[in-house]
């Protein structure tokens, strides 16, 4: 196992900066970075760097999910979205890269929308969705239906900390000096919660050690940002993977993400990763990545058949002044 991490820090630094000869990357102990070299790194002239600013812009429910029958956590879907940023610190030294240790790492971001839905007699929720039941139409997500506009990849509005447009992470990004990850998810509300801190309190983006090796798929120079899932980077306890929900008749009402898929006889969650570097940033500010603007990015969240749950997110990076 050790051979196999020192061989995985090795690909970080070959990806991160396509230096001649052989890069060696470790995770740093506090007490050998002081914070004079963190700052000299950062601002070498070598090393160009900007401000960026990432939204969660909206979504689309492609198909509902199998939501209570009677429906007494409101018509159809209502949902709401969570997402958690790091910004993890790097060095590089003679061609040698180190991960600052957990200790000299900004903690990561966590940013939340209220619930979306069928608003009525719920006065803290917001409205959206087309759903209505005898009384009217109050809300609720159905097939089709776009949040908070009809094209929910462009921002609408400026950033907000509860709602869409919503803020997921802002700040510097310089070149060979940083990588930034983002994990966003959406929620299906059931007033149960439960599974939500189970989720984000053991998230892998809270332990610089585990992600050490996970950089080395990402951070090269010729890496393009997109979305990818725990599982195909090797993210082992990642968030998620623990917690279930149970297969049965009568359901397992609570709130749990969307995504969750068969697990031996019960239901399990694998969340999805952005990392952005400074080059994979301007990247997608010069592309249009899915073909709905620079610096728009979806990531699709889909149920097992039997949960039914099928939803698009938008992020978008955008350079700030």
């Amino acid at each position: 196992m050790k051979k196999q991490f020192c061989a995985m820090f090795a690909l970080v630094a070959s990806m991160i900066s396509p230096i001649a000869g052989t890069a060696q990357i470790k995770v740093d102990k506090a007490e050998r970075v002081r914070p004079e070299q963190a700052a000299a790194a950062s601002n070498s002239p070598a090393n160009p760097k900007a401000r960026y600013r990432i939204t969660l812009n909206g979504f689309i429910c492609n198909r509902p999910t199998n939501d209570d029958v009677t429906q007494s956590d409101g018509v159809d879907d209502e949902v709401f979205v969570v997402t958690e940023a790091r910004l993890i610190n790097m060095r590089g030294e003679n061609g040698s890269y180190s991960i600052f240790s957990n200790e000299r790492q900004p903690p990561p971001v966590r940013a939340q929308t209220m619930v979306v839905g069928d608003a009525n007699n719920h006065p803290n929720r917001l409205r959206g969705g087309s759903g209505h039941n005898v009384f009217g139409g109050n809300g609720g997500f159905n097939a089709g239906d776009r949040y908070p506009t009809t094209t929910p990849w462009a921002r609408a509005g400026a950033p907000q900390t509860d709602r869409f447009p919503l803020v997921v992470w802002q700040g510097e990004l310089t070149q060979k000096a940083n990588v930034l990850m983002v994990m966003p998810t959406v929620w299906e509300w059931d007033d149960t919660p439960g599974l939500f801190d189970s989720i984000f309190d053991n998230s892998p983006l809270r332990f610089t050690d585990n992600l050490a090796a996970t950089l080395s798929m990402f951070a090269n120079g010729d890496y393009r940002s997109r979305p990818v899932a725990a599982n195909e980077i090797g993210l082992l306890g990642a968030p998620g993977t623990e917690i279930t929900v149970r297969r049965s008749l009568m359901g397992d009402k609570k709130d749990r993400p969307i995504g969750m898929n068969s697990s031996g006889g019960d239901y399990s969650f694998t969340p999805q990763f952005i990392a952005f570097t400074y080059d994979s940033a301007e990247e997608a500010l010069r592309s249009d990545p899915v073909g709905r603007g620079p610096g728009v990015f979806e990531i699709n969240y889909k149920d097992h058949p039997d949960l039914r749950g099928d939803y698009t997110l938008y992020l978008q990076i955008e350079r700030m002044p």
